[in-house]
């Protein structure tokens, strides 16, 4: 909640999901518009961030993404391509929105 009304706040419009599967079915709706970036915390639950991004690109392959998570460490996002970013938690205000335009401006489509 508190980062959606941070998003909120700078401009963004923010669809909101529980969980990886309910974001899959969000982006998969028919009409649905294709999100400018997806930003995903490493755990949810259901599935990793990574899981859900895999599953994601399949069905946007440009997709432009930002990972939360409290031990990037322990995580390979190389198979998930660019623009993604990984952040670790707890993330500054001024990073998170730096990570977000950067990714937005990256070559690739959603």
């Amino acid at each position: 909640r508190v980062l959606r009304r941070q998003l909120e706040l700078w401009g963004m419009r923010v669809v909101s999901a529980e969980s990886g599967q309910q974001a899959l079915t969000l982006l998969d709706a028919p009409g649905a518009t294709p999100p400018e970036i997806v930003i995903t915390d490493m755990h949810m639950p259901g599935m990793t961030g990574v899981e859900c991004l895999i599953e994601m690109k399949k069905l946007r392959p440009g997709l432009k993404a930002v990972i939360l998570t409290g031990s990037p460490e322990h995580y390979e996002t190389a198979s998930l391509g660019n623009p993604v970013a990984v952040l670790s938690k707890p993330v500054q205000r001024a990073e998170l929105l730096e990570q977000i335009r950067k990714a937005i401006a990256a070559p690739g489509c959603s």
